[in-house]
């Protein structure tokens, strides 16, 4: 009778033991896959939804890309606009020195209507900025996609509107005909690929923005994007902001 007890004490151990390995492979060794893949910015449409990153980055509304390289990577870019888009980031602006915005917004938004399913929709557009409503698993963001010297243009017209009006010039004032003419949220981030440069940057951008830098947006991961992030929620907590 005792040796009957022993057993089913010992069988019931081993099925427990069964149990847990079993657990261990199915679960944690293929999310462990899955963040391996993420890493290596090999995640697409198939997988579980962005590992770790999906929910809102406090305190960034506003995200802009200058690439200052002279070659563009679409397919890079697509990406870092589906994590963004992922985290909730309402405004995305793209400015590329390689080319001109329109034909940047034409093969960002074919690759993403392509090889991402996404539903890019046309929005209101004038000489400066192109702008889109892009639809990803429920989530909305505008991406805009600006030239080298739209900032420039823009300025320039603020300033001939300024002027042409004749009232008195107050920083509130400018405040509100630079929204006029760029009605979108302050820049929160700004992120420099290739050499540094501040061409491109929207003049009044340096007024509350982090600027931080890589090297090549060809070799930003996933992962590094990321940490990129945690950079400037870092920042942002370190100031106060």
């Amino acid at each position: 009778m005792e040796w009957r007890a022993v057993y089913r004490v010992l069988h019931s151990f081993t099925l427990f033991i069964y149990a847990t390995l079993v657990w261990f492979c199915t679960y944690v060794l293929d999310s462990k896959s899955i963040f391996s893949r993420f890493r290596d910015s090999s995640l697409n449409s198939t997988d579980a939804p962005f590992l770790m990153v999906d929910r809102p980055i406090q305190n960034l509304d506003h995200i802009v890309f200058v690439i200052y390289e002279d070659n563009l990577s679409v397919a890079t870019i697509c990406h870092l606009i589906i994590i963004c888009i992922n985290l909730q980031i309402r405004d995305i602006s793209i400015i590329a020195k390689s080319m001109s915005n329109s034909h940047v917004s034409k093969m960002v938004t074919s690759h993403l209507r392509k090889t991402h399913g996404v539903v890019c929709l046309e929005g209101d557009t004038d000489k400066n900025v192109l702008r889109y409503r892009v639809y990803s698993k429920e989530r909305l963001s505008n991406v805009h996609f600006l030239d080298l010297n739209s900032g420039h243009n823009m300025l320039s017209s603020a300033a001939k509107s300024i002027s042409s009006s004749g009232i008195s010039i107050t920083p509130d004032m400018v405040e509100k005909t630079l929204q006029n003419i760029f009605p979108m949220s302050p820049v929160s981030l700004t992120l420099i690929f290739g050499p540094p440069s501040l061409a491109g940057l929207l003049p009044w951008q340096s007024i509350d923005t982090e600027i931080l830098k890589w090297s090549s947006h060809t070799e930003m991961s996933s992962s590094d994007f990321i940490n990129i992030l945690h950079t400037y929620c870092a920042i942002v907590k370190r100031w106060g902001r």
